[in-house]
């Protein structure tokens, strides 16, 4: 229970996140296939109580995080403050580069091939310091992703694999908003578990696919029924703001969760069904289990 509301916590909140933003971006395509770019972004987000009473407020669970805030400091049995940075809203300025080469093939059936994509990024707020819900907002991210596609003897069997990482450091004691920060769980990344199930300052996702085609529409490489079987690993680490303790009242450590652990990995493993309409649309279904719960999800896409 928070000892300043008397609420209790829990593992799901309802709110409602508006956002909207101003881009531009540059980019320069080498060949067909290798692509280099910086862009620029301004985003303004703003959150307000949702519509679904399913599930309790998350202003009636949490409160807003301001850095350096003393009134945060109070003696918590458990050493653990229920706040999230950016529960107020943001606005923040950024600013990167990316890298892309997409070599794959989708003329004769399964997808085969690679693509890589790798970006950096620099975020910082814009919002004045008399703002109210005011952050110091500020972190430079690092994305990778990863993909290969192996055929096997055919164009009828296809082993896919995937590996993406999303990683955050804050500047300084700068915070970054709960909304922006990587999330897994879902119909892309572990299909095995509920949509945004885990959430923190750094991801890291590995993806097998066993691909095989079982009937072609009229003989139509492009047109077919696909049978898969696949599994996901995954997990996330760091919380994207400076956890205020109060000694010698608080016994959490403030440390836990912000390390990458080979113990922490999450990972599911199910089946799916791809009906291919062209070579670059298809409807998915998939059934994904884990040690939470079974999940069927319904996909406008081929897959990854």
């Amino acid at each position: 229970m928070n000892p300043r509301t008397g609420t209790l916590y829990a593992g799901e909140t309802n709110y409602d996140l508006e956002q909207r933003s101003y881009a531009g971006t540059l980019h320069y395509n080498f060949t067909k296939k290798f692509d280099i770019g910086a862009y620029v972004e301004h985003k303004s987000s703003s959150l307000y109580e949702g519509a679904d009473d399913a599930d309790p407020s998350i202003f009636s669970v949490y409160q807003p995080y301001f850095p350096g805030n003393p009134d945060l400091c109070f003696p918590d049995p458990q050493g653990f403050l229920p706040i999230v940075p950016g529960l107020g809203g943001s606005r923040y300025f950024s600013i990167g580069g990316y890298v892309e080469y997409d070599a794959r093939n989708n003329d004769d059936g399964l997808t085969k091939g690679g693509y890589v994509y790798a970006r950096v990024a620099s975020h910082d707020s814009t919002a004045d310091e008399s703002d109210p819900g005011y952050n110091d907002f500020g972190w430079v991210q690092t994305t990778f992703d990863m993909r290969g596609y192996l055929p096997f003897f055919s164009d009828r069997t296809s082993l896919a694999g995937r590996y993406y990482t999303d990683l955050n450091a804050r500047k300084g004691g700068s915070s970054i908003p709960f909304y922006s920060l990587p999330k897994l769980g879902g119909n892309s990344t572990l299909r095995g578990f509920d949509t945004y199930r885990f959430t923190g300052s750094n991801s890291v996702l590995f993806q097998l696919e066993l691909r095989q085609t079982v009937w072609k529409f009229n003989g139509d490489e492009d047109r077919g029924l696909d049978v898969i079987l696949f599994g996901d690993a995954g997990q996330v680490w760091g919380k994207g703001y400076e956890i205020p303790v109060c000694p010698p009242f608080a016994t959490f450590d403030p440390g836990i969760g912000e390390d990458f652990d080979t113990d922490n990995f999450e990972v599911d493993a199910g089946v799916g069904f791809a009906v291919r309409l062209s070579k670059g649309f298809g409807l998915r279904f998939d059934y994904g289990h884990s040690n939470e719960e079974d999940t069927f999800r319904l996909v406008f896409a081929r897959g990854f």
